[in-house]
């Protein structure tokens, strides 16, 4: 790792030659051009990677050199032969791993059904609610006028394609509301934003080569009055998950965020018409085990359902040792392995005797952590107590995103799915190397996704983008 740090290290140096301001402009334009421009082929990565450099390292000096095409490619190029660690074939996820979080998310396309959760989540809260709380007191604004706010200016930026925007882009009536959103939320000048990626910087090159960019939290940098957009991927992300940024650091409204998120679960599974049993019910009947949030029942299987509002820390993604796994999964995804085992065996020793059962750990964000067995393998099983793997096998215990979730409940509800069925596919194909899958929608059939429809959500928000002119006028 030593070795890797120094080569990067080089690149950081070369950085630090250019002038800031010349170079951002050249490096978001080139990002930009890169979806139009085949014979650009730049990884959008990289180019977000130096983008993050020389933010934090460049300097205004006139003195310094100015950046040219030629000079980035240079620099392009040295990242794109960056050594790599060494790693045993057993070892070989985990270097898959951080490159999943780093680009998974920017290969991902925002949609309605998407936009519909969010609003389902988080809008219409009380006024009182621990959330609304947190900004009103942090920004002065309610989380309604922060969604009206957020959803009008991706509306906007999206609709004309713009990559500038400036305050005579938006009507009179409403321009000071939206940039006084813009300056608080998705945008900082680059003092400002030097400011805020070295408070919350990796201090390892190779950490920082790895991570997920950081500049979704601003996905606009301001020159002068306008807001140059970096990509739109950065502000999709921003719009799709910064509630949650926002929510998270105060620990009365994170506890409130995984209530509304267990209730949402609850809410999907009801509109689907799925017979489960909710927590509430199940202690009645085992009263002396830990309990799980649903359980379903169907013929000859049954699925216990945990909810964990959670996403996987910057750190874990990129370095997923053991240790760094157990630390910060100990009190979500290493509980719910303990839950859902002694939940069965008591829930088994009072009503029936089965031993096909399975546990869905539901996660508010994708982990990204693999088949059943691999996580299993690689730090659940010697971390986690008294889990008795012949009533809850660990190949059947899945951890996946709300996205997933929500899609396979869809297709059984609509008959498309046997719950038995797919899971069983999914157990057999991850037994061999060959058809194993990182995700458990993978397992789906190309037929079987292409009949997801939910609408419901959608029309959450397309009833909610009709009404934007009107909330902020």
């Amino acid at each position: 790792m030593t070795e890797i740090n120094s080569y990067l290290k080089q690149i950081v140096n070369k950085v630090k030659d250019f002038e800031l301001e010349s170079s951002i402009f050249l490096l978001i334009s080139l990002l930009h051009q890169n979806k139009t421009i085949p014979k650009l082929r730049y990884s959008p990565y990289y180019l977000l990677l130096l983008i993050y450099w020389f933010l934090m390292f460049s300097g205004k000096n006139s003195k310094k050199k100015i950046l040219d095409v030629n000079e980035v490619n240079k620099l392009y190029n040295r990242l794109n032969k960056c050594p790599i660690p060494e790693l045993e074939n057993s070892a070989i996820f985990k270097l898959i791993r951080p490159i999943l979080h780093q680009q998974l998310w920017y290969q991902s396309y925002f949609n309605l059904t998407d936009y519909g959760r969010t609003l389902k989540m988080f809008y219409n809260l009380e006024q009182n609610h621990s959330i609304n709380t947190v900004f009103l007191e942090t920004y002065d604004i309610t989380i309604d006028e922060y969604l009206d706010l957020q959803s009008y200016v991706f509306l906007f930026v999206t609709g004309t394609q713009l990559k500038v925007i400036s305050p005579k882009n938006f009507p009179e009536t409403i321009r000071e509301k939206v940039i006084t959103f813009l300056d608080s939320f998705l945008s900082r000048n680059l003092d400002e934003y030097r400011s805020h990626l070295v408070s919350n910087r990796l201090n390892d090159y190779y950490f920082q080569y790895l991570e997920k960019s950081p500049l979704s939290r601003y996905p606009f940098i301001k020159f002068n009055e306008d807001y140059y957009l970096i990509a739109n991927e950065l502000l999709q992300e921003n719009f799709q998950y910064m509630i949650y940024g926002i929510v998270k650091p105060d620990q009365k409204a994170r506890q409130k965020f995984e209530l509304l998120y267990e209730n949402y679960v609850k809410e999907i599974l009801h509109h689907h018409k799925i017979p489960i049993i909710h927590e509430s019910l199940l202690k009645l009947k085992c009263i002396d085990s830990k309990c799980v949030d649903f359980f379903y029942k169907e013929n000859d299987i049954t699925i216990s359902i945990e909810c964990k509002a959670i996403e996987m820390r910057k750190l874990v993604q990129i370095n997923p040792t053991e240790m760094n796994m157990k630390k910060y999964l100990k009190n979500t995804i290493l509980k719910a392995y303990t839950q859902g085992s002694d939940f069965i065996n008591n829930y088994n020793e009072h009503d029936f005797n089965k031993s096909n059962n399975f546990l869905f750990i539901v996660t508010y964000r994708e982990l990204i952590l693999g088949p059943p067995k691999e996580y299993w393998d690689e730090f659940v099983k010697e971390n986690v107590k008294d889990f008795d793997e012949s009533t809850l096998p660990p190949e059947n215990v899945f951890i996946m995103s709300i996205i997933d979730f929500e899609q396979i409940v869809y297709l059984h509800s609509i008959g498309e799915l046997s719950l038995k069925d797919f899971l069983s596919r999914a157990v057999e194909n991850n037994e061999q190397v060959g058809s194993s899958n990182l995700l458990i929608n993978m397992h789906l059939t190309d037929e079987e996704k292409g009949k997801i429809k939910l609408e419901f959500l959608n029309d959450i928000a397309n009833e909610f983008i009709e009404s934007i002119p009107s909330k902020i006028a």
